[in-house]
């Protein structure tokens, strides 16, 4: 009998860096520490987030939700691990 491929989720976290105003909100929100206030500046002269983890970000959207400028966004992208063998029905027997 084969083993199926395993499809995950890998979200990625993308803040548009001149919208943010450096409230660390997000940095807050997120249960998984994932976001962290850099030293970097925007043009404005606001410190804006990293993301230091995208592979542990559960999506929960919770710094997307937070974020009084919208300057945050979450995609999403199917992460499929190869077929190891075909479960079809012709070939199960």
């Amino acid at each position: 009998m084969g083993d199926i491929g395993i499809v995950a989720k890998q979200f990625y976290v993308r803040v548009d860096l001149e919208r943010c105003k450096g409230c660390e909100l997000c940095v807050d929100a997120c249960p998984r520490d994932l976001l962290i206030m850099s030293k970097r500046l925007n043009s404005k002269g606001y410190r804006v987030p990293d993301n230091h983890s995208d592979e542990r970000c559960i999506g929960c959207r919770q710094c997307v939700d937070m974020c009084p400028e919208a300057a945050i966004e979450m995609d999403k992208e199917d992460v499929s691990a190869p077929d190891r063998g075909d479960m079809s029905a012709e070939n199960a027997g």
